[in-house]
């Protein structure tokens, strides 16, 4: 659900040829997409984190 809201966002940020995107128009909602990827970097490198632990355990 998070990834769609996300990519929803990007498109608002993206413009075609000729057009001013949204994320010109309203700052705030460049601000919300980084702290939204900001926030899914911190779960990924946790997520990474907890992998590997769970890797090394099976070795063992």
């Amino acid at each position: 659900m998070q990834i769609e809201s996300m990519v929803t966002d990007f498109h608002a940020v993206v413009a075609v040829e000729g057009q001013v995107p949204e994320a010109e128009q309203a700052p705030a909602l460049v601000d919300a997409l980084r702290s939204r990827f900001g926030r899914t970097n911190e779960i990924l490198q946790s997520t990474q984190g907890i992998v590997r632990e769970l890797n090394r355990e099976l070795k063992t």
